[in-house]
């Protein structure tokens, strides 16, 4: 598998990312994870609004690429998943 085969999740907005709905608890999800088309995978604050990000695939997550709480920019990656996975 190249990572040409991996589906990217990127940030369709800039502001800080967020592994879980909130602190201590369980993240999305993590890197090995399954996950479905339309599930949530983290959350982006952005003027003060909270947007749940989705997976736009099904798969399994390979990469987490932005860390809990850093601020990420617009079309930042933040998921590698494996389609075939």
């Amino acid at each position: 598998m190249g990572e040409q085969d991996l589906h990217e999740i990127k940030a369709p907005v800039a502001g800080r990312f967020f592994h879980s709905a909130q602190a201590g608890a369980e993240p999305y999800v993590r890197v090995g994870s399954r996950v479905t088309a339309g599930q949530v995978v983290c959350i982006i604050e952005a003027s003060y609004v909270l947007n749940e990000i989705e997976s736009e695939v099904a798969g399994r997550v390979t990469e987490i690429a932005a860390r809990d709480r850093q601020t990420v920019d617009f079309g930042q990656t933040l998921f590698r998943v494996d389609p075939h996975g």
